[in-house]
């Protein structure tokens, strides 16, 4: 289960209204489905940003699946412009298994555009590192 969540700008000026943020639960099992709450029904979503949400594996059918169905109603409401939708991913690994993941986004036609990994010192431990991937479907 995630939350999908939405900030909408008024025109740029000293003027514009603050940013509205709208959120939504987003059950994964459903969305795979392409059964959405009304505001991710509502809205096109050009960028979907994950974080730390890969470590159970065995949830990552349905995370893939809800992702596509996203892309596909994105296409689905503009007709037969192509349309991109982005993914932006921060991890930090735990697993080997969590792998898994960019396998399943290929296997479903996203793209990698970039990856970088961040280090991030621990004091009297191992350092760890955060993972940052942006993937694409057209």
């Amino acid at each position: 289960m995630s939350q999908l969540l939405q900030a909408r700008q008024g025109h740029k000026s000293n003027t514009a209204p603050p940013a509205r943020l709208l959120s939504e639960n987003l059950d994964w099992e459903q969305g795979r489905e392409g059964v959405f709450g009304p505001e991710a029904q509502s809205h096109r979503w050009d960028l979907v940003l994950l974080s730390d949400c890969i470590y159970n594996v065995d949830m990552l059918p349905a995370l893939l699946g809800t992702l596509s169905a996203l892309h596909e109603s994105n296409t689905a409401e503009t007709g037969e412009q192509p349309q991109f939708t982005k993914v932006f991913l921060a991890t930090n690994p735990r697993h080997v298994s969590e792998e898994a993941l960019f396998g399943l986004l290929s296997d479903q036609g996203w793209t990698e555009l970039h990856r970088q990994t961040l280090p991030l010192p621990v004091l009297g431990a191992e350092t760890q590192c955060v993972e940052l991937y942006l993937y694409e479907k057209a």
